[in-house]
Formats: C-alpha cells, structure tokens, sequence
C-alpha cells in the first residue's frame, strides 16, 4: 500500500515536471505571437456586437460570419493605423534627414532672438570659452587626451593668447557701459599667472581650474543672474552640442520612425508574420470562440466560476477601458490632426500619431503635443493668430473630447483608480513597450479580480464549520 502510494506520488512529480518543461517550450514557440493573439482577442471582444449581427444576417452561417467580420475589422483598425503610420514615418523621416547644423543653428538663433535669449558679446565671451576649454584639454591626462583622439584636431593655444581675448572682452564690456557692475578683473589676474607658469604642474592646473571659475561667474553676471544664465547657456549651444543633438535624434527617432512605418525589412516580415497570425487567430476566435473557451476551463484547475468570473472581468475590461482608451485617442488625433492642418503646420500626419499616443496616457493627454505646436507657431514661426486658434481649439474641442467619449462608453463600468490607471500605463510601457498601454491596465484589474477570488475563498473557509 505504501508502495503504491509512493509511485503515485513520484508519477505525480514526473508529470507537473514534464507538463513545466513542455509549458516552457511551448511558450518559447508562442513568444513571438503573444501581442497579435493578444490584440486578437481584444479585437474580438471589442467587435463582439458587430459579429452578432453579421451572424443574423448571415442565417447562423459561421464560418462565413467569421470571415466578414474578420474583413470588416481588418479594413476598420489595420488599413488606418498602417497608412497613417507611414505617412508618418515617411514625414518623420525626412524631418531627420534634412536636419543640418547650420539649419538647426539659424532655427535656434531666430528662437532665440524672438525670446530675448541672446548672450551679450556672443563672440568675444564664445571665444575666451573656447580658448579656456582648449587649455583644459591640453593640460588634461594621458588617458583622457587618449579618449580624444577622435575629436578633429586643433591648433594649441597659449595663456598669452587667452589673455589677449580677455582683455579684448573687458574692453568691449567697459565700452558698452551695459554692465556697469560687472568685472573679470580676477579672471585675467588668473591668467596673467598662467602665462608665468609651467603647464603640466599643480599650481598650473590650480590656477587654470579657478580661471575657469571665475568665467563662470563672470557669465552669470554678465547674463543678470544664475536662472537667466542658465537659460541662456541653453539657448546658445556651440556647433559641437548641435552637431551631437543631430546624431542622438537621428540615432533613436530615425530608426524608431522607419521601423513603425515598415520601412526596414526586418520590421516589414515581422509586420507582415504579425499580421497575418492576427487575422487567422480573429477568424478561429470568433468561429470556435466558445468551444476554445470551454476546453480552456476544462484544462484549468481553478473552479469553473472562477474561470467565468475572469472572462467576464475580462469581457468588461476590454470594452471599458481599452475601447475607451483607443476611441477617445484616435478621436482626439483626428480632431487635432484638423487643427494642425487648419493651423497650416507641416507634418501632420506624423503630429495626429503622436496626438493618438499621448492621448493614451492619463494625465498627460494630447495637450503635450498640441500645446508645444501652438507654442511653436508663435514663437518660431512668428504667427500669433494661427497659434491662438490652435491653444484655443485644442483646450476647448481636442483635449475635451476625452471628458464625453470615455463616460459614453464606460458608463460606471470602470473599476480602476485614475492613479492606478496612470501608474499602470506607465509601468506597462516601461516593461513592455507600447502594447503596455493596453495590457497595464488589464493587469492591475486582473489582479484586483484575483484578490477579490482570494478573499472569497478565505471567507468562505472561516464561515465553514468545523469538522
């Protein structure tokens, strides 16, 4: 009897080891297809309604059903969302493309101008910084002049040169009589006092590295104090900082803008694979819905009302919140895309994706799109009208539509906390890139649903009587 019960037991474990093993295979084969299953289940849950009546008009033929409903969804929600993304790579690509140094120099000069960011004797003060930067370099370690030999190579510069272009600088700030109050007597003591010493030596870098210091506190001066300052350092960046602001946006926004459009290959085969798992998995889930749903209830250990109780929390989520979400994006990426063009901005379709996408986050909204845009009529592009009509429009039609297009569909369904809801998406983005929009929320309301199961049970087992 003993004996029995041990080899039950040991082919117990050798079944939960195998089924684990053969779980994890099984989910290294089905990783790829996760999101399209995923975003077909939704699709199916979302188009539920629509698939009823096709079925009645259709006399309860079900594979034919499946296959119109199928159709309409693909020609409802991928043929918009694929065009209006490659439209909006192809513009966010040339956008990229076109950016050159000098362009982006003369678009931040003309910026700055009209915000009154302009740094006083923007030549002499660039120079002296320069000249300053460059003795740093030169007196700098071997292993950090090693790390630099990539940079393109410069003439060196002496103290005496540097001292040169400083008294040049006191003279034009003496002359101009704008700064009264401002001095750099201390600055060029220091740099008197390179020009007597050795470089290479302690007391050379000492007095370099207050030289610098005292530049420092001479542009704060120079600018009326650290906040304008700092602005101002912002608003005039050297050729340099351009040409690496150029690099690391056509680095990271290149690359992502032609990947979304399917413009890479690689990206093209998986959009396609996608795709077509997608459709199918649309088509079988709306044939063999509930037969698939039964074999999966059969298959679980959890208790059947349970497993009813999580498609249900499903069912309601799914139409809550994410068709929430998702209409109430997509109608305020129309609504703004109307205003960008009225507007006469360019790019706009690659500004109504990027409308859609912020509008999926709570809290932030499409206000962080078209907001900079009307700031950006104004500022740069000097049309105050324009950019009054969009601030306008944007506050009073795009960002409202969210306050009616959620309630209508929600209608007191909703069971997640705006917090929980900010923190969900932001978390599920974070760890699983832009699907994490849909799925974070779905996964604290699971998890709400769960506990709740949780405490059913515990109730249930402190009410029951004792044996």
């Amino acid at each position: 009897m003993e004996s029995s019960q041990a080899s039950k037991i040991v082919s117990f474990g050798l079944l939960i080891a195998i089924i684990l093993i053969i779980g994890g295979l099984f989910f290294k084969l089905m990783a790829t297809f996760l999101v399209p299953l995923f975003l077909a289940a939704l699709c199916v849950v979302i188009f539920r309604p629509l698939h009823v009546w096709i079925l009645s008009r259709c006399r309860d033929r079900h594979r034919l059903a499946a296959g119109l409903t199928t159709a309409a969804i693909l020609l409802v929600v991928l043929v918009p969302a694929f065009s209006i993304g490659t439209l909006a790579a192809v513009e966010g690509t040339a956008i990229i493309t076109t950016l050159e140094v000098g362009t982006m120099r003369d678009k931040v000069a003309k910026v700055r101008k009209r915000l009154g960011l302009e740094l006083p004797l923007a030549d002499e003060v660039q120079a002296v910084d320069a000249a300053l930067r460059s003795l740093a370099r030169q007196t700098g370690s071997a292993a950090r002049r090693t790390a630099e030999q990539s940079r393109p190579a410069e003439a060196p510069i002496k103290p005496a040169q540097l001292l040169e272009m400083a008294e040049e600088l006191q003279r034009e700030v003496d002359e101009s009589g704008t700064f009264p109050h401002v001095s750099m007597n201390g600055l060029l003591q220091d740099i008197q006092t390179l020009t007597a010493e050795s470089p290479g030596t302690p007391e050379y870098g000492d007095t370099l590295a207050s030289a610098m210091i005292g530049f420092y506190e001479f542009r704060i001066a120079l600018c009326g104090g650290p906040i304008r300052a700092q602005l101002i350092e912002l608003a005039n960046p050297s050729d340099d900082e351009i040409r690496q602001w150029r690099t690391s946006i056509a680095d990271k926004t290149q690359a992502w803008l032609l990947a979304a459009g399917g413009a890479t290959t690689a990206f093209a085969g998986q959009m396609i694979l996608g795709g077509f798992v997608m459709a199918v998995s649309i088509f079988f889930f709306l044939l063999d819905g509930p037969n698939i749903a039964e074999t999966l209830m059969r298959l679980s250990p959890l208790d059947d009302r349970y497993e009813r109780e999580l498609m249900d929390e499903f069912d309601q989520i799914s139409r809550a919140v994410v068709l929430a979400t998702l209409l109430s994006a997509v109608a305020q990426g129309i609504l703004a895309g109307i205003g960008y063009w009225a507007a006469g901005l360019p790019s706009v379709f690659l500004l109504t994706l990027l409308t859609m996408v912020m509008a999926l986050v709570p809290f932030v909204g499409a206000a962080a799109i078209w907001l900079p845009a009307s700031l950006w009529l104004y500022v740069y592009e000097e049309r105050m009208w324009p950019a009054i009509f969009l601030a306008i429009y944007g506050a009073a039609i795009v960002s409202t539509a969210d306050n009616f297009i959620k309630p209508w569909v929600l209608q007191g369904r909703s069971k997640l906390h705006p917090l929980l809801a900010l923190l969900s998406v932001l978390g599920g983005v974070q760890a699983l890139g832009a699907i994490g929009i849909l799925v974070g929320p779905m996964i604290v309301v699971f998890l709400q649903t769960l506990l709740n199961i949780l405490r059913q049970e515990l109730t249930a087992t402190d009410a029951s009587p004792p044996p």
